[in-house]
């Protein structure tokens, strides 16, 4: 009896923990609010800049202290692990989600909820998954929509992808290799426990958001050469023996990272059979406001499209799926459609 007993509340367990695990990992941008939202990047590259100051202090402590510890606040390392600390604990939000969700700005509808149900995954009462019943809110970052979850994503995922870097390179691979076993680690978790296995969905832009985070915390105390021929400064110099922010890197801690790669509407999801025909479905609906909205065109929609394969220039685990749910064939493709049919 207490075999069985135990059997089955393990069983409720493994049944129940992904409903709570999935909160809000999933997010909408299909659907778009009434009006632009306000600009939240200057918010939360003023909260990193006040935040790597703290470390700084921290680390120069240490350093002045002098001895053999000392040697380790030398080290990006230090720096990638304490802000790891930071912002990228707990699930399904971490804290930097959290703070991002909770936080007044004082300004105006600085965040955008949409209901599941009102969303591009709703009106359907069957093919949803039982762990998609709710979702991040979208916010405006440099001008680009992206969901709150993306910004989790970038530190806590961009935590664990340089941490496989370490641990690649340290073996004794080459930075190309150890990148690639990064991203690796990444499509596993698209395709397991944070995407298909759980909602059904394998997301592109967390993907890209992942990889953007990486390079951040590569980026704190080195320079980094990306493929499309970016140039990132250090945003943390060693002088004299102590650290300082990097004046020449500028305070725009996350300008570099943020791109239209991040928004599930221009760098569209993989989804499972059943919910991809809801998504269609829906999506047919919600075209017309959502390029109204962005002021776009069939051209720049299909270009862009061309352009999230990568970020710049790096390929990080893109699906190349037919099925993908985009503007171009489930919008542009009906409308174009319906307008020769009447025309006949």
């Amino acid at each position: 009896m207490r075999q069985l007993t135990l059997t089955f509340f393990l069983t409720l367990s493994f049944v129940f923990w992904p409903i709570a695990a999935a909160r809000a990992l999933e997010t909408d941008q299909f659907t778009v609010p009434d009006k632009p939202l306000p600009d939240l990047s200057m918010d939360l590259d003023l909260k990193i800049d006040l935040d790597l100051r703290v470390l700084i202090n921290d680390a120069n402590d240490h350093l002045a202290q002098g001895g053999h510890e000392a040697q380790k606040y030398r080290e990006n390392d230090y720096f990638a692990l304490a802000l790891d600390k930071m912002y990228a604990n707990g699930i399904p939000e971490c804290t930097i989600e959290r703070w991002i969700r909770y936080t007044d700005f004082g300004k105006p509808d600085a965040r955008f909820d949409v209901g599941i149900l009102s969303s591009v995954y709703g009106r359907a009462l069957i093919g949803r998954p039982i762990t998609l019943f709710t979702l991040a809110p979208t916010i405006n970052l440099y001008g680009h929509y992206v969901g709150t979850d993306k910004v989790g994503h970038f530190f806590q995922q961009g935590y664990e992808y340089y941490e496989t870097f370490r641990k690649s390179q340290l073996a004794g691979k080459t930075d190309q290799d150890a990148v690639h076993d990064a991203v690796l680690r990444g499509i596993a978790q698209e395709q397991g426990i944070y995407g298909m296995f759980i909602v059904d969905v394998y997301s592109n832009a967390d993907l890209s958001a992942n990889i953007a985070g990486f390079m951040f915390y590569r980026n704190l105390t080195q320079l980094v050469r990306l493929p499309d021929g970016t140039v990132l400064l250090p945003m943390l110099v060693l002088r004299n023996g102590r650290w300082e922010l990097n004046a020449m890197a500028g305070d725009h801690h996350l300008k570099a990272y943020v791109c239209d790669n991040w928004d599930e509407s221009m760098n569209p999801c993989d989804y499972a059979p059943m919910l991809r025909h809801i998504v269609q479905d829906n999506l047919r609906d919600l075209g017309a406001r959502w390029v109204a909205f962005h002021h776009t065109t069939r051209e720049r929609e299909t270009q862009r499209l061309a352009e999230m394969t990568t970020w710049h220039g790096i390929h990080y685990g893109h699906s190349d799926s037919k099925e993908l749910v985009t503007i171009v064939n489930h919008y542009y493709d009906v409308v174009d459609h319906t307008a020769f049919a009447s025309k006949r």
